[in-house]
């Protein structure tokens, strides 16, 4: 029997969470980048975060370290999930940082419903085409980026969703991008 290689075998995934995340939009993916050969680490605001993050609707996750303990360099691509955890973590300068980093560095990001939050207030979505959470359209504006109605968005090294319905197209997205990075990287 011959042995197929998963698609994102090699690659390490930085995951950032704060409470009141959207269940589905952090395990699904998660999930699925496990599946695929991906090391996701979840990165929390704090030491506290390593006790257990609770997700809007009872999921409890901890932490394997804090936003203090990470570098940017060490990994390959960047997922933010939706529902409140982005207004805890659009706050913290330390996370804004290492968004602008990893967007610096052009590594793929993703960020489903309120998600892009975390980009526009990093300024990492600046003069892009996204989508997100309809009721957070008009903070696009803020950093020139434009808002799109669809299911999932792919602009550069940015991809973006807008709710849990979207996450089979989010994750073909994304698995995409950072395939074709990693082969970018490789040649």
């Amino acid at each position: 029997m011959e042995v197929r290689p998963v698609r994102l075998s090699g690659n390490r995934v930085a995951v950032l969470v704060a409470n009141e995340f959207e269940d589905s939009e952090l395990a699904e993916p998660v999930k699925a980048m496990e599946s695929q050969g991906a090391e996701v680490v979840l990165i929390g605001l704090s030491a506290a975060a390593e006790q257990g993050l609770i997700g809007k609707h009872g999921l409890v996750v901890p932490a394997d370290a804090t936003i203090d303990e990470v570098n940017p360099d060490d990994f390959t691509a960047l997922f933010i999930p939706g529902g409140r955890s982005p207004s805890h973590l659009r706050k913290d300068e330390r996370v804004l940082q290492f968004v602008r980093r990893i967007n610096q560095a052009q590594k793929p990001i993703g960020a489903i419903c309120h998600g892009p939050q975390v980009l526009i207030s990093s300024e990492a979505g600046r003069h892009h085409v996204m989508t997100g959470y309809p009721a957070i359209a008009e903070e696009f504006d803020n950093v020139g980026a434009t808002y799109v109605d669809k299911e999932v968005v792919v602009d550069g090294n940015i991809v973006t969703s807008r709710r849990p319905a979207d996450i089979p197209a989010f994750i073909e997205a994304f698995f995409d991008l950072i395939e074709k990075k990693a082969k970018e990287v490789a040649a």
